[in-house]
């Protein structure tokens, strides 16, 4: 018998929300959360994590 499982599961660093996923990602894989519709990013495989899809300096405008 079969069960559906997930290949793999990390916590969004927003919410919190277990996002699953059917497969392993891939590093550098964009993401959102189902949740809070935050925009996530894999850094890591293993153990796999999360992180915000935009680092804040790339919020600022360049002024100079």
């Amino acid at each position: 018998m079969k069960t559906n499982q997930p290949a793999a599961i990390a916590p969004c660093p927003d919410c919190e929300y277990e996002i699953s996923f059917d497969a392993v990602p891939d590093q550098g894989e964009k993401v959102t959360c189902p949740e809070c519709w935050a925009d996530l990013r894999v850094v890591s495989i293993d153990p796999l994590e999360l992180e915000w899809a935009t680092e804040i300096e790339e919020l600022w405008d360049d002024e100079g």
